[in-house]
């Protein structure tokens, strides 16, 4: 019965088995991680936020599975508004449900009095972000005072007061 022929055959056949099953495992992990992966870029419309009262935004990531990304966006608030943002996705990678964290500035140019300030700010919101499709974001965006008055009740006051919500809808390709 057991030949020597007969078990390298048997032998051969069994790895060649294994070979190919682990090639199908290892094709499906590359098509799950794929799709695991957050959008790399996205454009979205803001509501209030940095954009004060309504905005245009790209966001990208810096690399493909990177969880850093940054923003850049046009917005119109007592003037116009460019937000600048560097971004932090908190979550696991194979979900769209992310927590947003960020921080950036905000550079206002007042076209009436003909001036520019810039105005740093925080980003802490929920993010549902697909691999492709319509995005959504909700959150809060603190406005940091850069004009700290000796007072610090009232510089406490202007950043309380200075937290601000937002509303984003958009495309993630």
């Amino acid at each position: 019965f057991c030949t020597q022929q007969f078990f390298q055959q048997s032998i051969m056949k069994y790895l060649y088995s294994c070979i190919l099953l682990f090639m199908s495992f290892s094709i499906n992990a590359q098509s799950y991680k794929y799709k695991s992966l957050p959008a790399r870029k996205a454009v979205y419309a803001e509501f209030a936020g940095a954009s004060i009262i309504m905005g245009v935004n790209y966001d990208s990531r810096f690399t493909e599975d990177s969880r850093l990304g940054y923003r850049v966006g046009l917005a119109y608030g007592k003037g116009f508004n460019v937000p600048l943002e560097v971004n932090y996705f908190v979550g696991k990678r194979s979900t769209k449900h992310k927590l947003d964290l960020g921080m950036g500035v905000n550079i206002n140019c007042t076209i009436k009095e003909r001036e520019s300030d810039i105005l740093p700010f925080l980003n802490i919101g929920y993010r549902f972000q697909p691999r492709n499709g319509m995005i959504f974001r909700v959150g809060l965006s603190p406005k940091l005072p850069l004009n700290r008055n000796d007072d610090t009740f009232e510089y406490l006051f202007l950043w309380a007061t200075s937290v601000c919500p937002y509303l984003s809808l958009g495309y993630a390709f």
